[in-house]
């Protein structure tokens, strides 16, 4: 059973959501974020005692809550290649969300280049998410998953997959005209799984066998 003050933490953790996807991190108030949550300031000073633990708590409700929402898309068996692409699913579907979670995410985020609180605890994040690729890089090239990836360490590997996962959201968002996100992802599902190699060597062998 959850305590009050726990109660009280998620009602205040729910209420800096809905702020951050509205006004951004730069915009938000400690006092806004107690009026909006029903609660006294000193209410909220009782939860987290100061605004950088209160943001280090956002980032654990927030990343909670868009895990909740996507986490059906990893469910995609044990196979890497199909690991890889529910990863490229929830990219796709963290990009097209409007849901409040997804935007507040986004706006938290986005804070990170201006911000060094937001920017220190956006680095543990990239570090766990790299941490994440390398085992799957890892576990892929032992089960010839991903022949297309080269022949780099793997920790170098994940941290190029992990640079392609965040390069579609700068280029996407800026410019959706440039590509579809359905083909980014097909391209990089090809690029990882060698699917587009493989498809070049059974066509030259088709055509030495007198196929086609």
């Amino acid at each position: 059973m959850k305590n009050p003050k726990h109660i009280q933490q998620l009602s205040l953790l729910e209420s800096a959501c809905e702020l951050v996807a509205k006004v951004g991190v730069a915009g938000l108030r400690t006092r806004d974020i107690a009026r909006n949550a029903g609660v006294s300031v000193g209410t909220l000073h009782y939860c987290f005692e100061t605004k950088e633990a209160l943001l280090h708590a956002l980032y654990g409700y927030l990343l909670e809550r868009a895990r909740d929402e996507i986490e059906h898309l990893l469910e995609a068996g044990s196979h890497r290649a199909d690991c890889v692409h529910a990863r490229i699913v929830v990219r796709l579907r963290v990009l097209s969300s409007n849901s409040t979670a997804i935007k507040a995410w986004r706006a938290f985020t986005g804070a990170a280049w201006t911000d060094e609180t937001i920017r220190a605890i956006y680095v543990q994040h990239l570090a766990e998410q790299r941490s994440i690729y390398e085992a799957i890089v890892a576990a892929g090239r032992a089960d010839g998953s991903f022949p297309g990836l080269p022949n780099v360490s793997d920790k170098m590997a994940a941290a190029l997959v992990f640079g392609l996962y965040e390069g579609v959201r700068t280029q996407w968002l800026m410019d959706p005209s440039a590509f579809t996100i359905n083909e980014y992802a097909d391209a990089m599902f090809e690029w990882m799984t060698g699917a587009g190699a493989l498809s070049e060597k059974d066509d030259k062998n088709g055509e030495k066998d007198g196929i086609g």
